[in-house]
């Protein structure tokens, strides 16, 4: 199974914590990274691309964070992908109880109170199609 990187931004640490469980148990071959805010999860993009030369495969953003908003971290991170010239660009979920659609320049959404189900999901596409 490949290595799978995903980044959970959330300015609530028991949303993260939520998701980062919900993964755990299905017992992936996962590193995972965890931002409180937008400014964190920018410095940890920066960070992975310059190490691996390639973005998390999957990011999972809140919308609702204090200093910058999931909307415009997910356009710094979109600006950060073109900037390094990547082959392939995060699979970004907005992750809301306040919005029902994927923002500007996220690939999909997920709702705030999250299943399995809606994990699983994300990650079979993630695997199948995105890492290929």
């Amino acid at each position: 199974m490949k290595l799978i990187t995903i980044l959970i931004t959330d300015d609530i640490a028991q949303n993260r914590s939520y998701i980062l469980q919900i993964i755990s148990n299905m017992a992936l071959n996962a590193q995972i990274q965890e931002a409180a805010d937008g400014e964190i999860a920018l410095k940890l993009v920066t960070a992975q691309i310059a190490k691996t030369g390639a973005n998390f495969d999957l990011i999972i953003m809140d919308f609702k964070m204090p200093g910058i908003n999931g909307q415009q971290t997910t356009t710094a991170i979109r600006q950060l992908e073109q900037a390094a010239k990547l082959n392939k660009q995060s699979y970004i979920i907005t992750w809301s109880s306040a919005m029902s659609t994927p923002y500007v320049g996220a690939d999909d959404w997920m709702p705030k109170m999250v299943d399995k189900s809606d994990i699983m999901r994300v990650l079979h596409f993630v695997y199948h199609s995105h890492l290929s």
